[in-house]
């Protein structure tokens, strides 16, 4: 398993097989179809961190995960509720958080966050792009282009390194502004296609993207993309407050979490620290620079800590 040394992967491949070596969850996800959820956090205009979280699994092999969850949602949360970061001041929400999080710990599967600084240049380098691509980009207002470029971009990479020859790929997304109706979702897929094909080595079988809105029923689509929401969530939040106070953000550089840093932010950060269960994280901080293409890009780790709310 390698990832592939073209896009995003310049910058990213070499720290990313690093961390993958030899982890026996790689081997894991080689069923017939990969899912890879994804949700971008950040949007607010005070945080310095728009972040990209993935949940890559194998579907065919969480009938654990599955069974937890349907019981979760029959008994401890039966409305319609979706564990939202920035819903969790709901008092049943919190409540049933941490059982919430204990249960995803039983997801075979990696949850990557990217956490990319907001004040730098574009994450692409300058130049003209495929005719193709910009033709189908023309859907988009330019502020979301570069989001979706993004997270087009991101997802190629991670399905170059996590993906088998001929699997499928089920890839799906609750951002409204990106796929807000059917002819956004039709480009979507097209798009992710085209940059796929120019990342990976292998061929894969179909690839086909989706919202929430092809939940069953059970709303297992739902949870899995509110795992995403809530790593987002909680690392924009950390890596603000971080930066924000002037604190370190460095590989090698230990700091406590600052104060400021709120109750559920910690909850999740502790969940994501936990070296048990099933379900592996990775957190990336890029920085872009302010005024050159330069680019930086180190792995956060979270250590778990005491007094999560």
């Amino acid at each position: 398993m390698a990832f592939a040394k073209v896009g995003a992967g310049v910058l990213l491949a070499g720290t990313f097989d690093h961390a993958f070596a030899d982890d026996w969850l790689a081997a894991n996800l080689r069923g017939r179809s990969l899912l890879i959820a994804t949700d971008i956090g950040g949007s607010h205009a005070g945080q310095l961190f728009e972040t990209y979280s993935f949940l890559v699994t194998d579907l065919d092999r969480n009938a654990e995960w599955l069974s937890a969850q349907g019981a979760f949602r029959m008994h401890m949360l039966r409305s319609s509720r979706r564990m939202a970061f920035k819903a969790l001041n709901d008092k049943v929400r919190r409540r049933v958080l941490r059982t919430f999080l204990q249960i995803g710990s039983q997801i075979h599967g990696w949850l990557i966050t990217f956490a990319i600084s907001k004040n730098g240049v574009s994450f692409f380098e300058p130049g003209p792009y495929d005719p193709e691509i910009v033709e189908k980009l023309r859907g988009w207002k330019r502020p979301v282009q570069e989001r979706l470029l993004r997270v087009l971009h991101l997802s190629a990479f991670l399905i170059s390194g996590l993906s088998m020859p001929k699997q499928d790929i089920l890839w799906i997304i609750d951002q409204d502004e990106v796929a807000s109706n059917v002819e956004q979702l039709t480009q979507l897929t097209s798009l992710l296609g085209t940059v796929v094909s120019h990342s990976l080595t292998h061929d894969l079988g179909h690839i086909r993207c989706a919202t929430a809105n092809i939940d069953n029923g059970t709303r297992s689509i739902e949870d899995l993309l509110s795992y995403c929401d809530l790593a987002a969530g909680a690392i924009s939040e950390a890596t603000t407050t971080m930066a924000g106070g002037h604190r370190y953000l460095q590989e090698h550089i230990v700091a406590p979490l600052p104060s400021e840093v709120s109750w559920k932010a910690r909850t999740i950060l502790s969940w994501l620290a936990a070296t048990s269960g099933n379900l592996r994280q990775l957190t990336c901080l890029i920085e872009l620079g302010c005024d050159s293409p330069a680019i930086r890009s180190q792995l956060l780790r979270w250590h778990a800590f005491r007094g999560a709310a």
